[in-house]
C-alpha cells in the first residue's frame, strides 16, 4: 500500500522544489509525457521551474495547461515532492494571467449546470447525441465533439434522498455522494448507500456542495476554496455528530477533500481529513475488523478493473478486487495499464481531447484483449472513457457488490 505524505502546514510554493534529487522517476510515470513532447515533464514544468519561480519570474508557459492533473508524478516520487500542487500553482497563475477559457469555465462549473440538465433531461440527452449539436459545441466553447459526455439521471440522487431514512446501525458515517454522482449516475448512491446499510452502518448525508476538484484541477483555487469551506464545516459537523468517516464514492472527490483542500487550497481541516476514505478501504477496516457480515449469492461476473489516479494519490489502496472476489462466482482481474486518459475535464476540450485518448489507448488495448463483461473503476471520469474507448460496460464496483448481496434483486 502507498502511502501518500501528508503536509501539515500550507504548501510554500517558493520552497517546493528543494527535495528533489533529479531521479526523472516522475517523468517516467507521466501519461502526458509519454505521448506528447509538448509538455515538459514534470520535473521541468514543477521542481525545476520552481527555483526560478521562486525569484519572481515567469516561466509559466501554454504547456502547463497540459498537465492532467493525475498526482502519478507525486505519488512515485522518492524524495516527496509535491510535484501534483506544485504544478497546480503554477496552473493557477497561468490562469490569472491568460483567463480560464470558455470550454474550461463551462466544464469546471458544470455542478451548477448539471442540475438544469437532469431537469430538462430529454433536451440535454438529445443535444448530447446530435452530432450538430457537438459540431457547434466545439466551435463555440472548445468541447470536444468526440469526448464522452455523462447521461443525466431520470432522477437526481438528492431527490431520493429526501425521502430516505438510514436505519439505526451500530456503526454511524457521513456519505459525501459528490455532483456526478447526483445529478449523471444515482446508481452508484443507490449501490454504495445499500451496502452500507446492509453491512449495518448509519449513513448520515451531511449538507455538501462541490468537492471542487474540477475547479482545483484548472488552477481555479477561490471558488474551490469557497465551496471546500462549506464542506469541511459541514463534515466536522457531521464527525462532532458521532461519524466515524467520511465515506466518499469518488476518488477525486476524496482528494478534493482532503489533500487538495489542505496542502493546495490551505482549508483549515479541523480534523476532518483524516476522517476522509473511499468506500472500499472503509468496508476493508468492516472486515479486517470482523464486521463486514454480509451475505451473497452466486454471481457470475467476469469483470476487470481500472484503478484510478487520484485513488492511487489517496494512499490507501485499491480495495475493491479483493472484496469483490471473495463473492462466490465473481473473478475481477486488476487491468494495471496506466491512465485511462480522460482526467475530468483535461479529456472534454477540444485542445486536449486527442492527448486524453492517446493516452488511454493502452487501458483500452488491454481491455480489448481479455474481453471482460464488465470494466469495474470507482472513477466516473474513467467509467465514461473506458466505454467511450472500448464499448465496454463500466459500472462502479459498489454496484456490483450491491447486486450480490443475498436479498438482491436479479440485476437488469
Amino acid at each position: 500500500m502507498i502511502k501518500r505524505k501528508r503536509i501539515v502546514e500550507p504548501l510554500r510554493p517558493d520552497t517546493l522544489f528543494d527535495p528533489c534529487i533529479k531521479c526523472t522517476i516522475c517523468v517516467t510515470a507521466c501519461p502526458v509525457a509519454q505521448v506528447t513532447a509538448a509538455f515538459p515533464g514534470p520535473k521541468q514544468a514543477g521542481p525545476d521551474a520552481q527555483r526560478f519561480r521562486g525569484r519572481g519570474e515567469p516561466v509559466e508557459g501554454s504547456w502547463i495547461t497540459l498537465c492532467t492533473g493525475c498526482h502519478r508524478c507525486q505519488t512515485v516520487c522518492p524524495a516527496d515532492v509535491p510535484i501534483a500542487e506544485i504544478n497546480l500553482f503554477a496552473k493557477q497563475r497561468y490562469a490569472r494571467k491568460h483567463g480560464y477559457g470558455l470550454a474550461t469555465q463551462l466544464m469546471t462549473h458544470a455542478h451548477l449546470l448539471s442540475p438544469w440538465g437532469a431537469r430538462f433531461r430529454p433536451i440535454a440527452m438529445l443535444m448530447l447525441r446530435w452530432k450538430l449539436a457537438r459540431w457547434f459545441a466545439e466551435k463555440l466553447f472548445g468541447i470536444d465533439r468526440r469526448a464522452p459526455m455523462p447521461p443525466f439521471a431520470k432522477q437526481r440522487f438528492s431527490t431520493f434522498l429526501k425521502k430516505h431514512k438510514s436505519p439505526a446501525g451500530k456503526r454511524k458515517v457521513a456519505y459525501f455522494y459528490g455532483c456526478f454522482t447526483d445529478s449523471n449516475e444515482p446508481a452508484a448512491g443507490h449501490a454504495i448507500l445499500r451496502v452500507l446499510e446492509a453491512a449495518g452502518v448509519e449513513v448520515h448525508i451531511p449538507p455538501q456542495q462541490c468537492c471542487g476538484a474540477a475547479l482545483v484541477g484548472a488552477g481555479h483555487f477561490d471558488h474551490a476554496r469557497k465551496q471546500n469551506e462549506f464542506n469541511i464545516a459541514s463534515l466536522k459537523q457531521a464527525l462532532d455528530e458521532g461519524c466515524e468517516a467520511i465515506v466518499v464514492g469518488s476518488p477525486s472527490c476524496a482528494l478534493a477533500l482532503s489533500h487538495e483542500s489542505g496542502d493546495t487550497l490551505g482549508i483549515d481541516g479541523q480534523g476532518v481529513y483524516e476522517k476522509v476514505v473511499d468506500v472500499f478501504t472503509y468496508l476493508r477496516r468492516l472486515r479486517d475488523e470482523g464486521e463486514l457480515n454480509l451475505r451473497f449469492k452466486e454471481t457470475p461476473v467476469d469483470a476487470a478493473f481500472h484503478e484510478a489516479c487520484h485513488l492511487t494519490a489517496l494512499g490507501l489502496g485499491a480495495n475493491a478486487p479483493g472484496l469483490l472476489n471473495e463473492i462466490p462466482g465473481v473473478r475481477v482481474r486488476v487491468l494495471d495499464a496506466g491512465c485511462c486518459g480522460l482526467a475530468g475535464t483535461y479529456g472534454m476540450k477540444a485542445k486536449t481531447g486527442d492527448l486524453a485518448r492517446a493516452i488511454g489507448v493502452n487501458v483500452a488495448a488491454r481491455v480489448a484483449e481479455w474481453k471482460p463483461q464488465v470494466v469495474l473503476s470507482e472513477c466516473e471520469g474513467c467509467r465514461m472513457q473506458i466505454t467511450h474507448l472500448t464499448g465496454v460496460p463500466t459500472k462502479h464496483p459498489a454496484q456490483v457488490l450491491a447486486e450480490a448481496l443475498a436479498d438482491s434483486p436479479p440485476s437488469k
